[in-house]
């Protein structure tokens, strides 16, 4: 399993969510489902970072790091 790309693709996903966050009016329906799609992203790179650990293999850099 190629943990590190699912968590390059999750981190592509929470990027996004972000900018479309940003483009839109605060508490709105549009800027409130881009939140929940950003956690959601982010909770699917730190899953690709326990299945890479539960497998034994090179772990992903931490998300703090790669959203940087």
């Amino acid at each position: 399993m190629p943990y590190r790309a699912v968590a390059e693709a999750a981190l592509q996903q929470w990027r996004e969510a972000v900018r479309r966050q940003e483009a839109e009016a605060v508490e709105s329906p549009a800027w409130q489902q881009a939140g929940v799609d950003a956690e959601i992203a982010k909770d699917a790179y730190q899953q690709a970072i326990d299945d890479a650990r539960r497998a034994h293999m090179p772990l992903p850099p931490p998300f703090e790091t790669a959203s940087e």
